[in-house]
């Protein structure tokens, strides 16, 4: 019996690998506008997300990475490839990503 738990855990681990292989890679420009430009210190960035990731997985990576931006997360809009977008929008290798703070002025 601990032989073949041993054995599936083999299977599970190599099962495991085999889909995190079949995972593809893709690559994701984010821009960076205004207040974002300036927590973020510039005005654009690669982000590299795994196959099947939405807006909000990036924007989530993102802030791991640039933990400044979390001062604007909860008023930020995001736009996809130009276009107004929500959370749950899946991106796709060389799409844009824009995070864009809310404008003030006068």
């Amino acid at each position: 019996m601990d032989r073949e738990m041993k054995e599936s855990d083999i299977e599970t681990k190599e099962l495991d690998k085999c889909t995190q292989e079949q995972k593809k890679n893709m690559k994701v420009k984010v821009l960076f506008f205004a207040r974002a430009r300036d927590l973020a210190g510039v005005s654009d960035k690669v982000l590299d997300i795994e196959e099947g990731s939405t807006t909000l997985d990036c924007v989530n990576k993102l802030i791991l990475q640039v933990p400044s931006l979390k001062a604007i997360y909860d008023c930020m809009a995001v736009a996809l490839n130009e276009m107004y977008t929500s959370d749950s929008t899946i991106v796709k290798d060389g799409d844009e990503l824009a995070l864009i703070p809310p404008i003030s002025g006068g």
